[in-house]
Order: structure tokens, then sequence, then C-alpha cells
């Protein structure tokens, strides 16, 4: 919030900001920037407070980019909080920008306000600086929004990655169990139980069918 007069201005913020005191330093050695009046030094504060908006962007724009590589990479854990507490950092991020793009296009364009002539061009440069860092945190919305879709996505593929293995093995524990088990149901007409190499024959063929089975789901990715 601020108050401009013919010879004053007043800037009000709450809460923690970035502080003025280089900036009122470098004011002080500008004498040819003070003599515009205070909308030069209402400039000057707006200016520096979109700039560290565009820092604050660029740093958010690399935190995501090294959350993306996370993602993507050869960890398995699902990153959707992190994702979510960025997503909400660049949220606050965005609400704090936006709504200056009204005021400060106003100071640009609005020609019923007092402002010299020489101010107001530094006002529309302000406000490419403000329309740059509104595309950025957009951006960041929108990117953060696909990078969560793709880590909930290789989450279900990891799951039913898990699926297939479990469901392999318990194929590869039943087989042998079933042909064992009709074996062993002490039936009085079998008579491959009476041949001389039913027991071994039975257990090649055991052998042979878990081994096929084997190379069928690790050519198929389930194992």
């Amino acid at each position: 919030m601020c108050f401009i007069g013919d010879a004053f201005v007043v800037i009000v913020r709450h809460g923690e900001g970035a502080p003025l005191v280089a900036l009122r330093h470098d004011l002080e050695h500008r004498p040819e920037h003070l003599v515009e009046g205070p909308y030069a030094v209402l400039h000057a504060v707006i200016d520096r407070v979109i700039d560290s908006y565009v820092e604050i962007g660029i740093q958010l724009a690399d935190d995501v980019s090294i959350l993306e590589s996370k993602v993507f990479g050869t960890n398995r854990k699902s990153w959707s909080q992190e994702i979510y507490l960025l997503k909400r950092e660049v949220i606050e991020f965005r609400n704090s920008v936006d709504p200056l793009a009204i005021p400060i296009d106003r100071l640009s364009s609005d020609h019923t306000l007092q402002i010299p002539e020489k101010i107001r061009p530094f006002f529309r440069d302000t406000s490419d600086h403000l329309a740059r860092a509104s595309d950025l945190a957009s951006g960041l919305d929108a990117l953060l929004s696909s990078v969560l879709n793709a880590d909930l996505a290789q989450v279900q593929v990891r799951q039913n990655e898990d699926m297939r293995k479990i469901t392999a093995w318990v194929a590869l524990g039943v087989a042998p169990t079933m042909v064992a088990g009709i074996y062993g149901m002490n039936f009085d007409h079998m008579p491959e139980l009476r041949w001389t190499y039913a027991y071994p024959t039975l257990l090649l063929c055991i052998g042979a069918l878990t081994l096929f089975l084997v190379r069928k789901f690790k050519k198929s990715g389930w194992l």
C-alpha cells in the first residue's frame, strides 16, 4: 500500500519484505531521478519489488527443474508431497504477482494521473517485467500440474509391475504344487505310480514346467 502526494510518498508494508535501505541509498545518489518527484520514487520502489519477483520466479523454476528430474529419475519413491508443497509456493508467488497488473498498467497508461511524462515510460518497462514474472508463475503452475500427473502415473505403473511380479511368483509356486497334489491323491488306477522311473520323471516334469514358466515370465517382463 502506498500514499502519494505532491512532495511525498509513503510505503506501507505488512509482514516480511525485501529491505529498501539499499534502494534509498541508490536514490540519494541519483538526484536527477529524485527531481522528477514522488512518482519517480514510487517507480523505483515498484521496480525493485518486481525485479525481486522475477528473481524469485527464476529460483522457483530451478526448484521445479530439480524436482522434475527426480520424478523421472531412477528413485521409485513418490514425489507427490514435494510437488504439492512446491505448487503451494508457486500459487503464493502467483497470488503476489497477478494483483499488481492492473495498478501498474494504470500507472503506465492512465493520463489522468499527474505522472511526469519522463517517468511514465519507466512504468511501462516495469509492466513488461511484471508480465514476465506473471507468465513465469503461470507456466510453473501448469508444469507442476503435469509433473504431478506424471508422478501419479508412474506410481500406478510401478504398482502394476509389482502385481505382475507377485502373480508370476504365485504361478511358479502353484504349478508344481498342482502336479504334486494330483499324484499325491493315492488313487488305485494310476499305473504310472508303479513305474520304475515314475518319481524322477515327475520331478523332471515339475522342473521343466517351472523352467518354462520362468522363461515365459521373464520374456514378458513379469520377472
